[in-house]
């Protein structure tokens, strides 16, 4: 009974989360504001937030537990130094994103994403793929590497690529699995503003942002999970739910 009730409130406080992320606004993608002699300071916190909104890995799942994965994910980024990029409601908006994880050996996991969607102003598109690679002992490695690039195309005012490396630590924990990892994102955006004057921004925009993850994901039933993952690094923080099938 008690654990009927616990897997109960985990459920309703991942379903209420997922409500607030529902009601979030879509991203907004105008750099116009930012234009002007102090481009690069203002338009930095965007990017580093963009740059963790963008990337969830999953790195948590068992290979034991099936060959392909069908996902959804919704994503939010905050930053407290820049201007309009409060959670969910902030220029980042919540980025949704579909993901497929496949094992083709008991260590080795493909993985890849697909977002399409349409803004105020904007009709984006983004991808990514990589894999992930469990150390050690096949049988009982909680350690792994993954990697993952990515792109999103579409706003009319910049697009964006990022190369992650993450190192991550699986902590099974009764029907929970937790994830423990750090790593960093590589982030090179070009940017080309229609209507703003010349040299009133930077036309490429590049950095690294060193993360920290966590994450959680509980079964709902023998085919089907719950997840959340949080990233976290000195200039921002992303939010990440997401649903995922077994097959």
């Amino acid at each position: 009974m008690n654990g009927a009730l616990s897997k109960l409130k985990i459920i309703g406080l991942w379903v209420l989360l997922l409500v607030t992320f529902l009601g979030g606004q879509a991203p907004d993608y105008d750099l116009n504001p930012w234009t002007g002699d102090s481009f690069e300071e203002k338009s930095k916190p965007f990017f580093e937030m963009l740059a963790l909104q963008t990337t969830p890995v999953r790195t948590t799942i068992s290979s034991d537990e099936g060959r392909l994965v069908i996902g959804l994910h919704l994503s939010g980024g905050v930053s407290s130094s820049g201007d309009n990029l409060g959670l969910v409601f902030g220029k980042g908006g919540v980025f949704p994103s579909l993901e497929g994880d496949y094992w083709v050996a008991r260590n080795l996991k493909l993985h890849g994403t697909f977002a399409g969607f349409e803004t105020t102003d904007d009709i984006v598109f983004a991808n990514s793929y990589g894999f992930t690679y469990k150390m050690g002992d096949e049988e009982n490695s909680k350690w792994s590497l993954s990697f993952l690039r990515s792109r999103l195309e579409g706003p009319d005012d910049f697009f964006f690529k990022c190369l992650v490396v993450n190192a991550g630590r699986k902590i099974n924990y009764n029907d929970m699995t937790v994830g423990l990892g750090t790593g960093f994102v590589l982030y090179n955006s070009g940017i080309h503003i229609s209507g703003a004057e010349e040299g009133s921004f930077s036309k490429r925009m590049e950095g690294v942002v060193g993360m920290l993850t966590l994450r959680g994901d509980k079964k709902i039933s023998s085919k089907l999970e719950a997840g959340m993952e949080l990233r976290l690094s000195p200039a921002a923080v992303s939010v990440t739910l997401g649903l995922y099938g077994l097959l």
